[in-house]
């Protein structure tokens, strides 16, 4: 095997280029260079084959056709250094793109109590009057305050004004208090309106999760990718208790999280462009909502 050395000073981070690194936020178009040092060029990296190797090798080269991991054939160790910068910057490209979401993150710690949260549009599905209001509370998992639910609807919704997503994520963490109807906690994604929009939600009368579009207005159930029929799936769902709940989508495919653990996948078309993010819920249901997150997949 060929060895080869590195001159002192042109070393190869796996941060980056040289001594360049390439640092990520977790929102859009925050990438940015420290500038400290410039990166080095293909052609500023001098490889040397080590000592009394160099004739021999590129002989060896040339008459056993070498190839590289990509079964191409090397003739001298030039070709090789540039096949490898090309493959690193490949690489480099390739994890951007993997990482390329913008995420917000919100909790209720700065907002006035009794009153709905500024940047969102208290609505329904139906009829009825929802009341959404920010509360003091000394369980919340962020830190004294959540979002509380507390009128009565057939849907009241919670819709934030400046999101509008077609293929990413959204996750709550909630608490169902109580309801003789419905103790039930949902996550809304691609709304068009009040009236159409997808909707995940956990119920704790039930123990289910269900995946539902609702359309003009009317909602219906959506089957389990690999199982005709059914109504979502059962999972434990104890009142007085903080859950998490999550929905990632992405073209017609949706995937379902509760508490962390992933409980099933849905197949739908019937809401394709971007839409709102929102918050759910049922009837009478009293649902303590916080930590909010949501994102975009490009």
């Amino acid at each position: 095997m060929l060895n080869y050395h590195v001159r002192r000073g042109n070393t190869v981070s796996p941060r980056g280029f040289g001594q360049s690194t390439v640092q990520h936020s977790t929102r859009r178009d925050n990438v940015h260079m420290d500038k400290r040092k410039p990166p080095i060029l293909p052609n500023e990296l001098d490889l040397q084959p080590a000592s009394g190797q160099a004739s021999q090798s590129r002989r060896d080269r040339r008459h056993s056709g070498q190839s590289d991991p990509c079964g191409n054939e090397l003739t001298n160790p030039s070709q090789l250094t540039a096949k490898l910068w090309r493959a690193i910057i490949a690489a480099a490209f390739f994890l951007i793109g993997v990482n390329d979401m913008s995420n917000t993150a919100i909790s209720f710690e700065g907002a006035r109590t009794g009153v709905a949260p500024e940047g969102w549009t208290a609505t329904l599905t139906g009829s009825g009057d929802p009341k959404w209001t920010v509360e003091s509370d000394a369980t919340a998992p962020s830190k004294s305050k959540v979002l509380k639910q507390s009128g009565r609807a057939t849907y009241p919704l919670l819709l934030k004004d400046d999101a509008n997503i077609k293929d990413g994520f959204v996750e709550v963490k909630f608490k169902a208090i109580a309801g003789s109807q419905d103790r039930a906690a949902g996550i809304i994604w691609r709304a068009k309106d009040a009236n159409n929009y997808y909707v995940t939600r956990a119920n704790a009368l039930e123990d289910n999760v269900v995946l539902y579009k609702t359309v003009n207005g009317v909602r219906s159930p959506l089957d389990i990718v690999g199982r005709k029929g059914g109504y979502g799936t059962d999972v434990k769902v104890p009142a007085d208790t903080w859950h998490s709940l999550r929905v990632d989508f992405k073209a017609s495919r949706f995937s379902v999280s509760f508490n962390g653990k992933q409980l099933f996948e849905v197949e739908d078309s019937t809401f394709a462009d971007a839409g709102k993010v929102g918050l759910w819920t049922k009837a009478d249901s009293v649902t303590l909502f916080d930590e909010v997150s949501y994102g975009e997949t490009n």
